[in-house]
């Protein structure tokens, strides 16, 4: 049986640059708000909130790798 040999996308992404590049336009997102969908036009990085009320940093409340699922419409 021949082994795969597993090599991480996101470090394909870090060393083209890629991952900085999306970090990068993702951070801009909380410039208008553009995160949650209320598209609120509050300044994130200037430590405003909106309805949601998260700042910069959020957490996550759960995640979960849903197997065999049926793709999104």
């Amino acid at each position: 049986m021949a082994t795969r040999s597993y090599y991480p996308s996101y470090l394909a992404l870090h060393e083209t640059g890629e991952l900085s590049r999306r970090a990068d336009e993702a951070w801009e997102l909380l410039r208008g708000c553009k995160v949650c969908p209320q598209n609120c036009p509050v300044d994130r990085i200037q430590g405003k909130t909106g309805a949601c009320h998260a700042g910069t940093e959020v957490i996550v409340g759960s995640w979960n790798v849903h197997r065999r699922e049926e793709p999104p419409i």
